[in-house]
């Protein structure tokens, strides 16, 4: 019998890893060895979020670890694998809601004293030049516009609510899909776990 792959689930801004409970069930039903990793994502900045999320792969027995982000996990993710000597088991990443080219939403709380306070010290507020580089990156952007965007105006169409679509685009990614989603039901759909099963078994979603 094949050992299973294991899948370590990321999330993101103000969040603990509870939130991702329901999806690590999902894709555990689908035969991954599902995992969590929490990180305080105020408290730490994101070079020290993705050191920690690097031993926290290092420390699996698995022969091949896959990634999921939701959000700002995402940017963790890309951090560890842009930053550190890369675990050769690491297997496919899917990136849900993550701003790889931008955040306006984080660009604009920046500009008061309480919005820097809000995104805490993990949070990039300028953009950042991430790219896929030579790992399998599957991306879902949501299309359902409710959230955050409701109040910070100017959140570019389409959008999830809160990150927009142009926003989730990685370079060299491997395949993309939108979805009627929100930033926040991508925690909960059962259509975003099943793309994300499919993405990781396969290497393409669903279309």
């Amino acid at each position: 019998m094949a050992e299973q792959a294991s899948v370590v689930l990321v999330h993101g801004l103000w969040m603990k890893g509870v939130v991702l409970g329901l999806q690590r069930l999902r894709i555990a039903r689908r035969g991954f060895d599902a995992r969590i990793f929490s990180y305080a994502s105020m408290r730490d900045t994101l070079q020290e979020n993705a050191a920690r999320l690097s031993e926290f792969v290092s420390a699996l027995p698995a022969s091949k670890v896959h990634l999921v982000g939701h959000s700002m996990g995402g940017l963790v993710i890309l951090d560890m694998l842009n930053r550190t000597t890369v675990d050769s088991r690491i297997g496919r990443i899917a990136l849900l809601g993550t701003p790889c080219a931008d955040c306006h939403a984080s660009r604009r709380l920046a500009l008061f004293r309480l919005g820097k306070k809000i995104l805490g010290r993990s949070m990039p507020t300028e953009p950042l030049a991430w790219s896929a580089g030579k790992h399998e990156v599957g991306v879902i952007s949501g299309t359902r516009s409710f959230g955050l965007g409701r109040v910070i105006r100017d959140v570019p169409q389409p959008n999830d609510g809160v990150i927009a679509v142009a926003e989730t685009l990685l370079p060299g990614m491997r395949d993309q899909l939108s979805l009627s989603v929100s930033h926040s039901e991508m925690l909960i759909s059962a259509e975003v776990a099943k793309q994300v099963c499919a993405f990781l078994q396969r290497g393409s979603f669903l279309h």
